[in-house]
């Protein structure tokens, strides 16, 4: 068999992988089992080293240094979850505007313990920290948050990247290795393999977990770039109009995500009251931290492939009026919205047809999407009463527009041009006009 094997981010795979098999049993644990109960560390981050819960759809996140710098994520990733999963997606499903789409997802936020108490962090931890790995620190006590869990992609990619992009040398080690098995990969649809230092590609290529692929590795694995585009900028657009935050240096993963019948929405906790409080209390709903067969019922055996928006620290609320500020707020935007750590979103600035038909995948689908939420809060605010001017309505459904001109701009300036020289290319390319 051809090494290069062709994947599809659409495709859902029945694996009898040892991952689906060993959760399909974990998910079946009684409470007597607790005490047997391990939790693997399956990531890490600046801030925070994530730990697997066997046998569910959650995690363990545990702050490395200060809860400071891991709260903000959990109370942010809170709001953008609920109006991104349930809100902007009804909306988005609702009109019609995107049939077939594979909705793109953000986690959702369970509950915190230990952001403001160290007492009770240490108190959880005598109950509790037997079941963290003693390595990088993991039995030492810390402030921790439940989310929803990204699952790995599955053993036939985990392969194939393997076999792909690890040296031959290292091959044999990277698929016994059992870290690997926590594979997500980010996704970078503005630039290729071939930009990249060959120091900085050997080192991403000796690890599965958070494995960058470039947009021609995305090509070549037959994982559609042109969807995955469409699925940020659906995410985006809805984390921009629907939940109100920048999406300042969010991040795109692609895994996996179980096939789920129904399970409640921590999305529905309420922050209207002391956030801290309620954090603290939500992570009472999750003490017990195995699985229950009276849960919603999850088949890990078959997981659709899923893009994942994740990683809200550093997001803030967006200025939303029509005002004399319009055009400075959008501006703003603009600039924290492009501020990332790696080339998540497609070039605009673009050196072939492809790349540039793969921009304005993206900036169609953001506008059109856009529209369609920004179209639904104005109706729902006329049918509430509120009295909406023309002029006003004109100009936040422009707002969209207004923000992928900026981006074009914007990335001209880096890039020594500027937006009129670019589309005189253009037009002498003839390549499709926006």
């Amino acid at each position: 068999m051809n090494s290069r094997r062709g994947v599809s981010v659409r495709s859902a795979i029945s694996t009898t992988s040892s991952f689906a098999e060993r959760m399909e049993a974990l998910r079946k644990l009684r409470k007597a089992d607790l005490e047997t109960l391990q939790l693997p560390e399956i990531g890490r981050g600046s801030f925070g080293t994530v730990y697997e819960i066997p046998g569910t759809e959650w995690c363990l996140k545990k702050a490395l240094t200060s809860p400071q710098t891991m709260f903000p994520e959990f109370i942010n990733g809170m709001r953008i979850s609920a109006k991104v999963n349930n809100k902007a997606w009804g909306i988005i499903l609702q009109s019609g505007e995107f049939p077939n789409i594979l909705m793109p997802r953000v986690p959702e936020y369970l509950g915190t313990h230990g952001m403001e108490d160290h007492e009770s962090t240490t108190r959880w931890f005598e109950e509790n920290g037997h079941r963290f790995p003693v390595e990088n620190g993991g039995q030492k006590s810390g402030s921790v948050m439940c989310l929803e869990r990204i699952m790995p992609l599955q053993q036939v990619i985990r392969e194939s990247l393997i076999q792909l992009y690890f040296k031959p040398e290292k091959q044999a080690e990277a698929l016994a290795d059992e870290k690997n098995k926590a594979c997500l990969c980010r996704v970078y649809l503005g630039s290729t393999s071939e930009e990249i230092e060959p120091e900085k590609r050997e080192r991403e290529c000796m690890t599965l977990q958070n494995f960058p692929l470039y947009l021609d590795q995305l090509e070549e694995l037959n994982m559609d770039p042109f969807l995955i585009a469409r699925d940020m900028a659906l995410d985006l657009a809805a984390g921009h109009w629907a939940a109100g935050f920048d999406m300042l240096d969010v991040e795109y993963v692609i895994g996996s995500r179980p096939r789920v019948q129904a399970r409640p929405s921590p999305s529905s906790i309420s922050l209207k009251a002391d956030e801290k409080d309620v954090a603290e209390k939500s992570f009472q709903r999750m003490r017990n931290v195995g699985a229950n067969d009276n849960d919603h019922q999850t088949s890990f055996r078959n997981r659709a492939f899923q893009v994942w928006m994740i990683d809200f620290n550093k997001v803030s609320r967006i200025n939303t009026t029509v005002g004399k500020n319009y055009g400075r707020n959008i501006q703003k935007l603009v600039c924290n919205t492009r501020a990332t750590d790696g080339p998540y979103y497609p070039r605009a600035i673009a050196r072939n047809e492809n790349e540039w038909n793969l921009w304005l995948e993206f900036a169609r689908t953001y506008i059109r999407a856009s529209k369609t939420i920004l179209l639904d809060i104005i109706e729902s605010a006329e049918e509430l009463g509120a009295k909406i001017t023309a002029n006003s309505r004109e100009r936040l459904l422009k707002r969209p527009s207004l923000f992928i001109n900026g981006w074009v701009e914007a990335e001209a300036v880096e890039r020594n041009t500027t937006g009129k020289e670019f589309r005189k290319k253009l037009k002498e390319s003839k390549w499709e006009l926006p």
